[in-house]
């Protein structure tokens, strides 16, 4: 299965405004967000939760072990390799 990973030239119109903030959240848009584009509803909705988590009372630092656990989990390699860079 092939997945297109979208910008914003190419993501439809739905998802745009969240790529933008993505952007600005991560300083690029990652192949994962890019992904989700193609469905803006669960793009939107993963950002939002994305959001939510940095309100927790978790420390940033905090935060980014939770990430890393779950992508080690997850055996996601590309996953902790981003993460171990925000941590």
């Amino acid at each position: 299965m092939e997945f297109t990973i979208h910008t914003l030239e190419t993501a439809p119109e739905a998802s745009k405004e969240a790529l933008i903030h993505a952007k600005e959240t991560f300083g690029l848009i990652p192949n994962l967000e890019g992904i989700l584009a193609e469905a803006p509803a669960v793009l939107k909705g993963g950002m939002a939760l994305w959001d939510l988590f940095e309100t927790s009372s978790l420390t940033p630092i905090e935060q980014q072990i939770v990430y890393l656990t779950a992508n080690y989990e997850h055996d996601c390699r590309y996953c902790m390799a981003a993460h171990s860079g925000l941590a």
